[in-house]
């Protein structure tokens, strides 16, 4: 729903607007004066999975060791294979199921784009246009608060606690006999992970908070990698790039955050292409 005034102020200044989101929602955008695309996937089974994990994208041993965990995730993959490999036609082909202005042919000057969609940077590239990310929850490392779904429980780091944090702190969890494991399991992740990223500061990969963010994108990457790189070589693009799962951060996309800074203000460590817009 945010992004449908942000569609509509920009239509009043003059732009052709596409929403471009699952089928089920065309109703809604095109009630409120937007053209339409239907992207791949279903939301309902991606919101249910999300329901099932708490809202957490790092798995614990005891779903690593389910079967029910690995169908679901191959379930989850498939999705979002339908949805990434989606976002082409939806900047660059025009709507089947559209009638008059909006049946016409379309391609996209710019990309506004929420950061789970994952095809943004990817798709701005292949078609050499450029991309702004917008979200309602934070998505950029900072060490001012965790990631939503970064499994880390917040903690307040001052001047002289920050670099002695070295640890990830969980929140309370009925199944006590997990946190050990849980934890010696992230600490080897840590710093697999490290040696992947490669050392920008020794605070980001010290402080809890900010690499709950690093976690979450390397896991996603982990996951929707083989998607992306079929994705980027079906439209030109050399398979592999060289920011992997930092890309976002890393190429400084410009990014705006959807709430009030008199609610969360926006961090310090976050750079002049990050601003909390209300």
């Amino acid at each position: 729903q945010p992004f449908i005034p942000l569609g509509q102020q920009l239509k009043a200044k003059g732009h052709r607007v596409r929403v471009a989101t699952h089928a089920n929602f065309r109703g809604f955008v095109e009630k409120n004066g937007l053209e339409f695309f239907p992207l791949g996937g279903d939301p309902k089974k991606l919101m249910a999975y999300m329901v099932k994990s708490k809202g957490q994208v790092r798995p614990t041993t005891v779903q690593l060791l389910s079967h029910e965990f690995w169908r679901d995730t191959n379930q989850r993959l498939a999705m979002m294979e339908e949805i990434i490999m989606s976002c082409w036609g939806a900047a660059n082909d025009p709507d089947p199921e559209s009638k008059g202005k909006a049946a016409a042919p379309f391609r996209a000057d710019a990309l506004i784009s929420n950061p789970t969609c994952y095809a943004h940077v990817h798709l701005a590239e292949a078609m050499g246009i450029p991309v702004h990310m917008f979200f309602t929850m934070p998505w950029s490392p900072t060490d001012a608060f965790p990631h939503p779904l970064g499994g880390v429980a917040y903690k307040e780091l001052t001047a002289n606690n920050k670099h002695r944090h070295r640890h990830l702190h969980f929140s309370p969890d009925d199944e006590k006999f997990r946190a050990e494991s849980d934890e010696k399991e992230m600490r080897s992740f840590l710093e697999k992970a490290k040696m992947m990223q490669g050392r920008k500061s020794r605070s980001a990969y010290y402080d809890s908070n900010t690499y709950s963010y690093r976690s979450v994108d390397w896991l996603m990457h982990t996951g929707f990698g083989g998607i992306l790189r079929k994705f980027r070589k079906a439209h030109g693009l050399e398979p592999k790039w060289k920011e992997g799962a930092s890309i976002v951060e890393t190429r400084q996309i410009p990014f705006a955050y959807m709430w009030s800074p008199s609610l969360i203000p926006k961090p310090e460590d976050w750079g002049k292409h990050i601003d909390v817009v209300g």
